[in-house]
């Protein structure tokens, strides 16, 4: 019973916290997300080149990758919101893995005109490619720039874990996003 009570406190907190109108945090309801990011392959970088070869034969040597999503969310609390969709990554000549992605974000310095954001997220592809199975594990950070009352762009970094049948590949680059709310006037 006090687990309860303690859990019911908690979630009240973040409720209700700041519901007077003067210091109240806004939120951005229903949102989309689209962003495109550039990045480097730490892995191939980092990797001595007789190993890379001997340990997965399918995956050839890349130094870059690109790669594009599409995110669909809600911000239910004023601090935190969850999105899905799906993230399209290009590696090599023969491996796109198409991911879907799912990301919880929380928000920092929401009062102020570019609000900062850290994001995680977890994904599993769903095409055909060359590879049998691949995930990808991820965090990013950024910044929100606001260009209207329903839309703002973010700009950002971010750091990635491919797992491409268990062959590790890190990438750390910049991605730049557009968002777009049903919450006006919102970050």
């Amino acid at each position: 019973m006090k687990k309860i009570f303690i859990f019911l406190a908690l979630t009240a907190s973040l409720l209700y916290s700041a519901q007077n109108e003067q210091y109240k945090i806004p939120k951005q309801d229903l949102f989309f997300t689209f962003d495109t990011q550039i990045g480097f392959n730490l892995a191939d970088i980092l990797r001595k080149k007789e190993t890379f070869s001997d340990e997965n034969p399918v995956l050839e040597k890349t130094y870059f990758t690109y790669g594009f999503s599409a995110y669909l969310g809600y911000n239910f609390v004023a601090r935190f919101s969850f999105a899905t969709g799906l993230k399209y990554n290009y590696i090599v000549n023969d491996i796109h893995p198409i991911y879907w992605v799912f990301q919880p974000r929380y928000y920092f310095n929401v009062d102020s005109d570019e609000p900062v954001y850290l994001g995680l997220y977890y994904g599993k592809k769903v095409n055909k490619t060359t590879i049998e199975q691949a995930n990808i594990f991820g965090v990013n950070a950024g910044v929100f720039h606001p260009i209207s009352s329903f839309s703002n762009l973010s700009f950002g970094g971010f750091l990635e874990l491919h797992s491409l049948n268990s062959d590790p590949s890190w990438f750390l680059g910049v991605n730049f996003g557009i968002n777009i709310f049903t919450g006006a006037n919102n970050y």
